[in-house]
């Protein structure tokens, strides 16, 4: 997908790059970046406007081979992470394609604006949610060893409110991870039976939830409980904090 430009992040509206019919074939001027797999993918789907004056109606999408003449990768991103895929700025210069390449009609209807472009974000964000998901199961997975080495344990068969502090947030984020899940493979489904999932797919690419692991090897157990107890942003820390101030305050009644 080639929809972000320089002048523009989450607007899509405001798309600057051209799209001109000149006989059997369109022609293409402008520049794209992030593009996900940019340089690897055999075509890219580009969006542009046929016609400026008649506004985000006028966006249509357009399939690119990625082989066109005019088309070119002006560089790659340097990523901290998602190695897997490719992130390219692309430049579309007097680029050529058939005129049959356009994704839907290429009539400009102003009272629909440019609700069908926007379709392609409904098979689009899954897949998003879909690799968050990923990222979700593998942190819970971690975060489960880190807590096992602190000799927190959690327990499915008990009522989180009686377990440790972390190993009841552990519960609520995997609770939070099935529900994007379950949202995730409902979107999907709904899009591979030409069903509308407009709603579904917007909130499952929004929905996951990651838990935020510490950028270090794992701690020691005595090392993970004094780190809990001494920081005071922990959930876990205060929940300690809280329970050796009764215990204590329970000491002094009964002495």
């Amino acid at each position: 997908m080639a929809i972000t430009e320089p002048s523009f992040g989450s607007d899509s509206a405001a798309v600057t790059t051209t799209a001109v019919l000149d006989g059997d074939e369109w022609v293409l001027n402008g520049e794209k970046i992030f593009v996900t797999s940019g340089e690897r993918s055999s075509h890219v789907v580009v969006w542009a406007s046929v016609d400026k004056s008649k506004g985000r109606a006028a966006i249509k999408s357009f399939v690119v081979p990625r082989d066109a003449p005019g088309l070119s990768v002006a560089r790659l991103e340097h990523k901290l992470g998602i190695k897997a895929s490719d992130t390219a700025v692309l430049l579309l210069q007097d680029c050529r394609i058939p005129k049959d390449n356009i994704l839907g009609s290429p009539e400009v209807n102003v009272e629909q604006g440019f609700a069908g472009v926007m379709q392609t974000f409904d098979n689009t964000r899954p897949i998003v949610a879909g690799m968050a998901i990923g990222l979700g199961r593998a942190a819970l997975e971690e975060l489960r060893g880190i807590l096992s080495e602190a000799g927190v344990e959690v327990d499915y068969d008990t009522p989180a409110n009686n377990q440790h502090a972390a190993a009841a947030e552990f519960l609520a984020l995997e609770a939070d991870w099935e529900a994007a899940y379950l949202l995730a493979l409902r979107a999907t489904w709904m899009a591979d039976n030409k069903k509308p999932n407009s709603l579904e797919a917007s909130i499952s690419k929004r929905r996951p939830v990651v838990p935020v692991l510490p950028f270090r090897s794992r701690p020691s157990s005595s090392r993970a409980a004094t780190a809990t107890r001494s920081d005071p942003c922990s959930r876990s820390g205060r929940a300690i904090r809280r329970s050796s101030t009764s215990s204590k305050a329970r000491s002094r009644s009964n002495s």
